[in-house]
């Protein structure tokens, strides 16, 4: 049964939840296609300091982050979802759906004209969402070893 998250927080990051964001990489690992993460809070830290995100946002319960999501500019100056992660406790729930909303509400402030995202085929769980969201695929993307 999906969990409730009807008490769940959407806040901007705040290098506060560094940690809590490291566990929660940490324990997503097999919703990933085989990435492993392995994060630190320093690694947390030092990412998000240098990120050229547009917005990023946490899903927080009870002081745990259990989900996040960034939004960049591409080159054509259109909104790009670059990461999104939920817990796989929190799978069913409809955060991610939460999640990508707040993104779809950020592009309409900025007046960008669209959103998009990458994705492999593979991503059987994200993929109906992101097409009942009426969110554009970009391209094919094959999953590679996370750089940060």
């Amino acid at each position: 049964m999906p969990k409730d998250i009807s008490n769940i927080i959407i806040c901007d990051y705040e290098p506060q939840y560094a940690k809590s964001l490291a566990e929660m990489w940490n324990k997503s690992t097999e919703a990933w296609n085989g990435n492993l993460f392995n994060y630190s809070e320093a690694q947390i830290l030092d990412k998000e300091l240098n990120s050229t995100a547009l917005a990023t946002y946490l899903a927080i319960d009870n002081d745990t982050v259990v989900g996040y999501i960034n939004l960049y500019r591409d080159e054509a100056d259109i909104a790009n979802v670059g990461m999104l992660n939920v817990l796989p406790s929190y799978h069913g729930s409809g955060l991610g759906k939460v999640l990508l909303k707040r993104c779809v509400l950020k592009t309409a402030e900025l007046k960008m004209p669209y959103i998009t995202l990458y994705t492999w085929a593979g991503n059987t769980k994200a993929v109906p969402l992101y097409k009942k969201m009426r969110l554009l695929l970009a391209k094919k993307w094959k999953p590679a070893p996370p750089i940060w």
